[in-house]
């Protein structure tokens, strides 16, 4: 919750900053922040003149130590980013040999924004066999342009993401995509198989990956949870899409899963019907409690600090599966306090 209300708010920013860029196209405009999604976000505003300025968070020798992230030098460095720059290099990157239709820098660049939330944000969670330090980016990538005129064309029209009805999204083309990301599932697993307890690409693997997560063991219990899974997916996709292009479909829609899908289970998506029930956000003292470290009880007034106070008691414990470092492991909620947080 806290860095989706963060999300919208940088939107929000961007969309304001958009608005004024057009008119004077000429300003240039520098962003702070940590969140590596401003990239994203700064892409999908379609505004040129950008630039993201952020602090070196990772360490020098940090993957290889297997360090947490923490302040040690007070001189820090930064990073620098020009959003044009990063553009010109994206339409070299993914230029499409002889095309099926016209190319157009700006579709492309939207179309790539949706494929990088199969690798995961803070809102919904990465395809499994896809991981950002495993070189996934590449391999969308190269799918995406290797399947672009099978498909038949640009996978997201953001033009009509503010249509309620609008179509703006080419199923049938996004699980053709699927398709081809799915012929290398199981060798990305099997390259992981000292890191897999799991043992994910050896048969019956996906047998073992369902009881292990969900407790689940017959094939019709392993059926309706997939189904479930990919239908929250693809809502999930949907979700993020109107919140990156047009504005929050829903504040109270969440995925409910702490695990993606697998890329080989997201298939039929078209008879899935999605919606988003329209409801107001939190109030400002509820935006507060969902943003906050619950050590930070203290900082609220006393009739809410108390229920912040309450989440003390909360149990986690981490999923180590599949992860090369601890800094990139999940936290799973075990237990939470009794009754309703809100």
């Amino acid at each position: 919750m806290q860095m989706f209300l963060e999300k919208e708010s940088t939107r929000s920013c961007l969309s304001s900053v958009g608005n004024a860029a057009r008119k004077t196209p000429n300003t240039r405009h520098c962003l702070f922040g940590h969140d590596a999604d401003l990239i994203m976000l700064a892409l999908a505003s379609h505004e040129v003149h950008f630039s993201i300025l952020r602090e070196d968070v990772l360490l020098p020798n940090q993957a290889e130590n297997n360090s947490q992230i923490t302040e040690v030098d007070p001189k820090k460095s930064y990073l620098f980013l020009n959003i044009w720059v990063l553009r010109a290099y994206l339409e070299i990157e993914l230029k499409i040999l002889d095309p099926i239709c016209e190319p157009d820098i700006e579709r492309l660049i939207d179309d790539f924004v949706f494929i990088c939330f199969l690798v995961g944000n803070d809102l919904i969670p990465h395809i499994p066999s896809l991981e950002m330090h495993e070189c996934a980016l590449d391999l969308l990538i190269e799918v995406y342009k290797a399947t672009f005129n099978k498909m038949g064309g640009y996978i997201v029209n953001t033009d009509k993401v503010k249509d309620k009805h609008g179509a703006y999204m080419e199923i049938s083309r996004l699980e053709m995509h699927f398709h081809e990301l799915s012929m290398y599932e199981e060798k990305i697993f099997l390259k992981r198989y000292e890191l897999e307890q799991i043992r994910l690409g050896l048969p019956a693997w996906e047998s073992r990956f369902y009881r292990e997560y969900f407790d689940v063991e017959t094939s019709n219990e392993i059926r309706n949870l997939q189904n479930r899974m990919d239908q929250k997916y693809l809502e999930g996709l949907c979700w993020v899409l109107q919140c990156y292009f047009s504005g929050v479909p829903s504040w109270s829609w969440y995925y409910p899963f702490y695990v993606a899908p697998f890329i080989s289970d997201l298939k039929g998506l078209s008879r899935f019907q999605i919606s988003f029930t329209v409801d107001k956000p939190l109030r400002p003292f509820d935006q507060l409690m969902a943003a906050l470290p619950s050590k930070s009880w203290c900082l609220l007034q006393r009739c809410y600090g108390k229920l912040m106070g309450r989440l003390d008691s909360a149990k986690f414990q981490t999923d180590t599966n599949g992860k090369r470092f601890s800094w990139i492991v999940w936290e799973l909620y075990i237990s939470v306090c009794n009754g309703p947080f809100f």
